[in-house]
């Protein structure tokens, strides 16, 4: 890390996240943040970053979301139906943080919805299970069909489990 925080010319200061620079030329130069950059850099000794104690990240909480019955309701059956989350707020006109708490709130409906549209997508290894078969019947590993084909062999060999196929040993 190339930062004052670890330079040999930064000195900290007693606010503990400004420290001084021994080699800036102009008076109002020479003080620095901890994690300033700076052209004089030079290796020193490695600090531990100052960290303010009472800092934390604020947490939005917005599981008291009032929306409208009627909208609630069509959002929990969009959920259970599969509907993708991006395409329920499009249609209904909701907020990212209104869809995240009903997501939440009605998280079996999201799980089941989940499950259900992962079921209905196709994989997109079908495209080569012509050229899985054909390779495999002929004996070859998979590292050979991974260098055919481009495909990873623990994903060849994960689709050959779900098909059922043998491969040859």
């Amino acid at each position: 890390m190339r930062a004052c925080l670890t330079c040999l010319h930064w000195l900290r200061t007693k606010d503990a996240v400004v420290g001084m620079c021994r080699k800036r030329e102009l008076p109002g130069e020479c003080y620095r943040f901890q994690f300033e950059h700076c052209r004089y850099y030079e290796e020193g000794e490695a600090r531990v970053p100052y960290r303010e104690p009472e800092y934390a990240k604020r947490i939005r909480d917005y599981s008291n979301v009032n929306i409208e019955p009627e909208k609630e309701a069509l959002i929990v059956e969009l959920l259970k139906q599969g509907v993708m989350v991006k395409d329920i707020r499009e249609r209904l006109h909701i907020g990212a943080q209104v869809m995240n708490a009903m997501s939440k709130k009605y998280r079996a409906e999201f799980e089941a919805g989940k499950a259900l549209w992962r079921a209905s997508q196709p994989d997109p290894l079908d495209a080569y299970a012509a050229e899985f078969k054909r390779l495999l019947d002929k004996g070859a590993s998979f590292y050979k069909v991974q260098m055919v084909t481009g495909i990873n062999r623990a994903r060849v060999s994960a689709y050959v489990q779900r098909k059922g196929w043998k491969a040859a040993k």
